[in-house]
């Protein structure tokens, strides 16, 4: 290597720190040092006017342009800098890069006929690398992005070649991060699961914070079979990472099942709110969040690399069209390809999936092995067809499909260009119906149905106390016989998430259900009680129940607000409705007990009328006067604001209503309290029989008769028979 002419050049090989490797820094000995990228390439350019046979200057431009990403004009640079020393390792080594940053045409014949002759992008920067390590050996950058092309061709030999690189360089001290991940990345590529878990797990601590290795290690993790891991390892990659190239082709495998929303909400935001954006997503759509694994990540695992294995490309996202419509709608339910030869036509085939909606079918057209979503077959037709010859082929290819679907055996008969457009225009509308993600998971379980309610409280720290109802039927339970009786066993979870969907709570309890005897079973419920202290702020709830073992399972997900009962303004507590309130001092039960108070929760929508409502709350911030006594007015009212439609109310109208005497729809009640302190609680019994059928709302108004403030709360309720 010839230093004698690059006196102001110095080699930055930066391994550890970084996700590029092999950076090359050149101390020009100007101010380009403090200048944008903009400004630097400005003033080297000047300089270079002026002496153009400054090696140093020619490779800091050709390093800045590589950056920038204008690729011809750094190819330029390293050939001029190669013109000034033909045995700079640095501009081969630049040069080399130009290639392997060059992005392979589309036309899959043309890159394998380049392939062949040594001339694309991936073979051009192996021969700039071997050139630039047949001057000196020992340079390593060369080396490293050597490694790197070979791991880019991704063929057996090539990835063979990657990982004997990478293995050499990861023998040799100083320990280099990237280095220990590219060699990883090759086993996991060829298929060596093991090996590559082995050597991702070897980076892990020096430097847990490697996000990236965590993200190759969750593939690696599924690949194996072990689900929880790849679960774990993907969101604490996704926590990790500093990589965008890695966080955009994860972007861009998953914009495809993204609704327009969603979309948009990732386009616009900035890398570290596309990483919350990222972990948001999938927390959302995990479909049991009672597992450790998330199966709707590990469907979409799977999905991208059937797609990759199956509609292979060369380039990012390494897969075709096909792959795309697979990630997002699965395999399909049917599936056509068109003989080879048959007609004078492109490779073509088709998709339906008329189990999701009718009329969701896609066509693909192949493009030199490129398969390319069209909006009809007439596209298949060879280049120079006139329309009606087009037309032509395209009703041949709807006629060999037309078992797929109603929507290709309706173009069979009275076939014409009309009714192409309407082929196109019912697949945009039931493309429209699923703007999103299309995933049913299959829990191999029968439905546990159960309702989860909550009422909220002040709590302890300027917390909130979330008190929340969980009830289920014992009717269908399947007790088994247990001494005198029967018993049952539920397990119950319950995860609170916040805005970014970390865990604020998590738990998970089993509990025993006894009875003596089966024959009350069917008319009796089974009710939960679990009370979280939370900060103030919007939340996401899951319950999950199941039996022992997982047959029967139900899940809920729902978004929860945390009041604030903070400040000093007069303020009431939810209304939790209860089928019994007593006083009590027994303590057996410390999650129902609240100011020496027994209160069974009462989580469903239907009352009956037929038995009393209890009804609880609490006031805060009442004002006090010099004795430290309060004084407040509640008034309560009950409305049906909608009434249950009887027999002559259905089939005579307000002639029927002559002949049929409906109860009131109104109950209202007033009470005046005095007592000490800042705080009160009350709780009240309601006799229903009076009160028409239907929709009830109960509305709570607290008045503070020292300042005259007030406070209101209201809650819904069916009133059944």
């Amino acid at each position: 290597m010839r230093f004698s002419v690059l006196t102001s050049l110095w080699l930055v090989v930066w391994l550890w720190g970084s996700d590029v490797v092999g950076q090359v820094v050149i101390d020009v000995r100007t101010d380009t040092s403090v200048a944008t990228p903009t400004d630097s390439v400005l003033i080297l350019k000047r300089l270079l006017r002026q002496d153009d046979s400054n090696l140093a200057w020619q490779l800091r431009l050709g390093e800045l342009l590589l950056e920038r990403e204008q690729l011809d004009d750094a190819e330029q640079a390293f050939q001029r800098a190669l013109q000034l020393d033909s045995l700079s390792v640095a501009a081969l080594t630049g040069l080399g890069r130009v290639h392997f940053h060059r992005e392979p045409s589309k036309i899959i014949p043309f890159e394998k006929f380049k392939e062949l002759i040594k001339q694309d992008h991936k073979s051009r920067a192996i021969k700039s690398f071997k050139q630039a390590l047949a001057i000196n050996p020992e340079y390593l950058p060369a080396q490293y992005f050597l490694g790197r092309t070979y791991l880019a061709r991704g063929d057996p030999n090539s990835l063979q070649e990657a990982s004997d690189i990478f293995a050499r360089l990861a023998a040799q001290p100083p320990f280099y991060r990237d280095v220990i991940y590219q060699l990883g990345y090759c086993y996991q590529k060829l298929g060596k699961l093991s090996l590559a878990r082995q050597t991702f797990h070897r980076i892990r601590p020096r430097s847990p914070d490697y996000g990236r290795a965590r993200i190759r290690l969750a593939e690696v993790f599924y690949g194996l079979g072990d689900y929880r891991s790849a679960t774990e390892s993907f969101f604490e990659g996704i926590d990790q990472l500093e990589d965008p190239a890695l966080l955009d082709e994860l972007f861009d495998e998953l914009k495809v099942i993204l609704s327009p929303f969603e979309l948009n909400q990732f386009e616009a935001a900035g890398y570290d709110q596309k990483k919350v954006l990222m972990k948001k997503f999938w927390k959302q759509h995990d479909p049991d969040p009672s597992t450790p694994e998330n199966e709707r990540l590990m469907e979409h695992f799977r999905r991208v690399m059937f797609a990759r294995d199956n509609f292979h490309f060369t380039a990012p996202p390494y897969y075709d069209d096909r792959g795309k419509i697979y990630i997002k709608y699965g395999p399909p339910d049917d599936r056509y390809n068109s003989p080879v030869g048959s007609l004078p036509a492109k490779d073509n085939e088709s998709w339906s999936y008329e189990s999701i909606e009718k009329g969701l079918v896609f066509d693909f057209v192949s493009e030199s092995g490129y398969y390319r979503l069209v909006d009809d077959l007439s596209e298949a037709a060879l280049p120079g067809f006139d329309f009606n010859s087009r037309l032509a082929v395209a009703s041949q290819l709807y006629q060999q499909r037309g078992h797929l679907s109603p929507a290709y055996s309706n173009l069979t008969v009275g076939f014409s260009w009309d009714r192409i457009n309407q082929l196109r225009n019912n697949r945009a509308a039931a493309v429209k119906k699923h703007p999103g993600e299309i995933y049913i998971h299959d829990f191999h379980a029968e439905n546990f149905p159960f309702v989860t309610r909550w009422a909220q409280f002040r709590g302890d720290s300027a917390k909130t106390r979330v008190e929340l109802y969980t009830g289920f039927p014992m009717q269908g339970l399947k007790f088994d016989k247990s001494g005198s009786g029967y018993s049952y066993f539920v397990n119950f979870f319950i995860e609170v998430l916040d805005t970014n969907f970390n865990p604020a709570h998590q738990q998970s309890e089993r509990y025993s259900i006894k009875v003596e005897d089966l024959s009350s079973v069917a008319a009796r419920h089974f009710l939960l009680q679990n009370n979280v202290q939370l900060p103030p702020g919007p939340y996401h709830l899951a319950a999950v129940i199941s039996n022992p073992d997982h047959s029967a399972k139900g899940v809920q997900k729902n978004s929860l607000y945390v009041k604030n009962f903070g400040g000093a303004k007069l303020a009431m507590s939810d209304i939790q409705l209860s089928l019994n309130i007593v006083e009590s001092a027994n303590r057996a039960n410390q999650s129902i007990i609240k100011n020496n108070l027994s209160i069974l929760p009462y989580p469903f929508t239907r009352v009956m009328r037929s038995r009393p409502i209890h009804v609880y709350f609490e006031i805060y911030n009442l004002t006090v006067d010099e004795r430290h006594r309060n004084d407040y007015e509640v008034s309560y009212i009950l409305t049906t604001i909608q009434p249950e439609r009887n027999f002559w109310d259905r089939t005579m109208g307000s002639i029927g209503r002559i002949f049929y005497s409906r109860p009131g729809n109104r109950i209202a009640t007033q009470v005046r309290r005095e007592g000490d302190g800042n705080s009160a609680f009350e709780y009240i019994s309601f006799d229903l029989r009076n009160l028409s059928r239907g929709l009830i709302e109960l509305k709570i108004r607290v008045t503070d008769l020292h300042n005259q403030q007030f406070a209101e709360n209201s809650i819904q309720f069916t009133l059944i028979k």
